[in-house]
């Protein structure tokens, strides 16, 4: 009498999940760099849009600002959730830290601002969540660059010396 087999053995399902699983896991990582380089993009595109609004606020009050709706007052207050203001570059600043993941805090702003008066030039810089050696930084003069190089260092975006970003390294 001959017996006909129907159906996969045990070792042959095992084998299939087995191979299912590896993929999976291949997916799944190769993934991750995919969700950093995403906030990348958009924290990139927060950072412009607050080098827009900071324009925007110098055209229509002379200056950057020494209220609390100004570039550095604002990114600084975003540090707290509790915080008075709620405009546009809080916002924008709160979008940032998410997008990095909470990990690498808000946008860091230098103005030259003296107590009371309005500040003339600004930069500001945070760190990209794809690395913490990686930063975004824009400054007064327009300047928009990913850089590899701090930008609170080496005579850049530092109170009282220098508002500009360096030269994009990546």
């Amino acid at each position: 009498m001959k017996r006909t087999q129907k159906g996969f053995t045990l070792i042959e399902l095992l084998v299939v999940i087995a191979v299912i699983g590896l993929l999976s896991t291949l997916t799944m990582v190769s993934l991750g760099g995919v969700r950093n380089r995403a906030n990348d993009a958009a924290i990139a595109s927060s950072m412009h849009q607050l080098q827009i609004t900071a324009e925007i606020f110098n055209s229509e009050n002379g200056g950057y600002g020494v209220t609390a709706d100004s570039i550095g007052t604002a990114c600084a207050l975003a540090a707290d959730p509790g915080a008075g203001t709620k405009g546009d570059i809080y916002k924008l600043c709160t979008d940032i830290n998410k997008r990095n993941l909470g990990n690498h805090g808000i946008p860091t702003v230098v103005t030259d601002a003296a107590a009371g008066t309005q500040a003339t030039a600004y930069c500001a810089w945070t760190v990209l969540a794809s690395s913490a050696a990686k930063y975004q930084c824009i400054d007064s003069s327009s300047k928009a660059v990913q850089t590899n190089t701090l930008p609170s260092g080496a005579g850049y975006c530092v109170a009282a010396t220098s508002y500009v970003c360096p030269a994009s390294a990546l």
